[in-house]
């Protein structure tokens, strides 16, 4: 099934050379490589783009495997470059190259390159987007489909497709299963993906307290919610963890894009207050696997 990401599509039009590195964010399994080597790549073929300078390389390939050398990477991408006509440089899972940072400052230098780049959430989180190329490129937060989207492209009245969509949510590769395999999908992904990306990247050493925040944002969603609630909900379950933990772990949730934050705003003190905050999950589908 084809999903046409109309607004990202038009963003990353509107950048193209300027903004610096575009760099293409979000949950992972929402799309992100396939809005880049696919929809973009054939918006820039259908503009008279030439093929040869447009270069598509996704370390998480066999075919580019031996790429995950940044120099190799650098060289490869500089040999296939041969006139100062504009290039569009694509690179997918820029995260298994060491040393990246460096390597995307060095293309950034090259005057006919326009840079696009995605990375899983394992090792490259939003916050170390803000963090590495601050001033020097603009983040592309993909989201999972919007239920306008949604709409297009399933055969069901406003009201079926609406209950689906809470139930299911967005994510673009869950909309050809059947009902009865969306699920077990959507709880594989959370298990396999998601967790283990923020245990590998954040090298946790409680997951059962992970999975056990993870569970109280999911069933408080929109209430107001801070460490110290969620501490005391650990400590009645019998769990030691102190709310310093917790406060991290919340933050490792966030930053893998599972759930966005809203603070308080303190009219008199004209600022957001840290805590207590409410918390909103990316897409409901996960939420309701989650919760089972």
């Amino acid at each position: 099934m084809y999903i046409r990401r109309e607004a990202y599509l038009s963003k990353l039009n509107r950048l193209k050379h300027k903004g610096g590195v575009k760099i293409i964010t979000g949950l992972r399994r929402v799309g992100k490589t396939h809005l880049l080597f696919n929809q973009f790549y054939s918006e820039l073929l259908s503009s008279g783009v030439p093929e040869d300078h447009i270069i598509r390389i996704g370390l998480d390939s066999i075919k580019d495997r031996h790429l995950r050398d940044p120099l190799k990477l650098y060289n490869e991408i500089d040999s296939r470059i041969v006139d100062d006509a504009q290039y569009y440089v694509m690179i997918d899972e820029i995260q298994m190259a060491d040393d990246f940072v460096d390597l995307v400052n060095g293309l950034l230098r090259k005057d006919n390159v326009d840079l696009y780049i995605t990375g899983s959430n394992s090792k490259f989180l939003s916050s170390d987007i803000v963090t590495e190329f601050r001033g020097r490129g603009t983040e592309i937060n993909v989201r999972p489909i919007t239920f306008s989207e949604y709409l297009d492209i399933v055969e069901l009245d406003e009201r079926k497709a609406w209950m689906k969509y809470l139930t299911y949510g967005g994510l673009p590769e869950s909309i050809n299963l059947d009902d009865e395999d969306r699920m077990e999908y959507l709880s594989n992904l959370i298990k396999v993906v998601y967790i283990k990306d923020i245990m590998d990247r954040k090298r946790i050493k409680l997951p059962e307290v992970l999975e056990n925040v993870f569970d109280v944002i999911s069933s408080s969603v929109g209430s107001l919610t801070n460490p110290n609630r969620i501490t005391n909900i650990m400590h009645n379950h019998k769990m030691d963890v102190d709310g310093s933990t917790i406060s991290d772990y919340i933050d490792h949730l966030c930053d893998a894009y599972l759930f966005e934050v809203s603070k308080r705003f303190d009219l008199k003190g004209n600022g957001y207050i840290d805590t207590p905050s409410k918390y909103y999950s990316t897409d409901l589908g996960l939420r309701n696997a989650k919760l089972g």
